[in-house]
């Protein structure tokens, strides 16, 4: 596997796992809401640093796919894979 390949599937993998903290923490934040009370402020803060996550894992694998093969010059640390 190249080095692109790598760090594509290292930037879809941590997509998917903000996806679906994003989609749990949001679920959670809905229920305690259906009552109309305000939610604990806790769980707003949860969804809003899942949505962070989210946004930053798709702005990273957004640019990675659109930047073409032979002007990539982000390095795997600069998408923070090296971790």
């Amino acid at each position: 596997m190249s080095n692109d390949e790598a760090t594509l599937q290292e930037l879809r993998s941590r997509y998917n796992a903000a996806f679906s903290t994003y989609q749990r923490r949001a679920r959670v934040l809905f229920e305690a809401t259906v009552s109309g009370n305000a939610p604990p402020e806790h769980l707003v803060v949860q969804e809003d640093e899942a949505l962070r996550e989210l946004t930053q894992a798709d702005r990273n694998l957004a640019e990675f796919i659109a930047t073409p093969r032979a002007h990539r010059t982000k390095t795997r640390r600069a998408f923070r894979l090296d971790s």
